[in-house]
């Protein structure tokens, strides 16, 4: 194996690493790497014009990822300036059993996610949701992220329209029953996941004080008017995906249902809105709402977008000068003969 070869991929290991420990982005670490790559395949005999043909093939097959993180980008703010996460997280305070809050986010977000067949999506609305009320329960939020994280997972791994999961077994040469006969030890997994988030609740001790609740759907009601209506746009999410609708034909139907709510209550200027879309929303109410209610918009999700075209980018030519398949089939040996299900 050439150093041309390795090269690139000892670059990109380099690039993360750097990004990790001296603090800058990870994206300038991706383009360190795709600058390494560039003048090594170029060695291999490959034009530039050739590389960067089969970079952009790299960014095309990003293309269903990108437009759902994008929609995504565009969903929070509307979700936010409509009420409908404040209404959400109103009666998940009067429903849901926060002292087994983590066990409970876990098999909510597996359940959701399971009929989504996306995480991203489901992070995004009764992920964000499950965030904002144990924020009212004074529960870590770092262990919270976890258990949320930990279930939205689950539908990545079994929902049959989950998209990476199709494209993996597509990669593999897998078929349907094939992986039907492999849940075995993911289930399992997901069974010791559940134990050990119902363990953290039992041993986390109560969570928040009694009073910390009710003030909390208080200042909701005070500032969002909570009714079942805000509600109307994750019921739009929830019923197109069920329909199995495309995930980002889903996700623009939940952007139209909450763009309509926005024009209904009409309580926002035009400044305000543009600022929600672009920088995330952000309440202004002076009360401890402002912690809660907040987040979204395209700034934010612009340096994922950016790393995930850089990725696409480098993935493209690795693949196309066929610099990842000898690696692999070196690391792994013989295991695709020693190992089955």
């Amino acid at each position: 194996m050439s150093m041309a070869a390795v090269l690139p991929i000892l670059s990109l290991i380099a690039g993360i690493v750097l990004s990790l420990t001296i603090g800058f982005p990870l994206s300038l670490g991706i383009v360190f790497a795709i600058m390494v790559t560039l003048v090594s395949v170029r060695s291999l005999g490959y034009s530039w014009k050739q590389q960067f043909a089969f970079g952009w093939d790299g960014v095309k097959q990003t293309k269903p990822v990108l437009l759902i993180l994008f929609f995504v980008g565009l969903l929070v703010p509307l979700l936010m300036m409509a009420g409908t996460i404040p209404a959400i997280i109103y009666y998940g305070l009067s429903i849901i059993n926060v002292n087994y809050l983590l066990v409970l986010a876990f098999l909510l977000t597996a359940a959701v996610s399971y009929l989504l067949g996306t995480s991203v999506g489901t992070l995004s609305t009764i992920g964000l949701s499950l965030m904002g009320i144990a924020h009212t329960a004074g529960i870590s939020p770092a262990i919270v992220a976890g258990a949320l994280i930990s279930g939205a997972m689950v539908g990545e791994r079994f929902s049959p329209i989950s998209s990476s999961r199709l494209l993996v077994l597509a990669n593999v040469g897998m078929t349907e029953a094939q992986d039907v006969r492999t849940r075995r030890p993911a289930l399992f997994t997901v069974g010791i996941c559940a134990v050990l988030f119902l363990l953290f609740d039992l041993f986390r001790g109560p969570a928040g004080s009694t009073d910390t609740i009710p003030m909390y759907q208080e200042l909701l009601v005070s500032q969002f008017s909570v009714n079942w209506i805000l509600v109307l746009p994750l019921i739009a999410l929830i019923t197109s995906f069920a329909l199995r609708v495309k995930a980002a034909a889903a996700l623009v139907y939940g952007i139209i249902a909450s763009a309509v709510l926005v024009v209904i209550k009409g309580n926002l200027d035009a400044k305000t809105f543009v600022s929600s879309m672009l920088n995330g929303y952000v309440l202004h109410s002076g009360t401890p709402l402002d912690k809660l209610v907040h987040g979204g918009g395209m700034t934010s999700i612009l340096g994922v977008l950016t790393l995930i075209i850089l990725a696409g980018f480098l993935n493209g030519i690795l693949n196309k000068a066929n610099l990842l398949t000898p690696i692999v089939d070196k690391l792994m040996g013989d295991t695709k003969k020693r190992w089955c299900w």
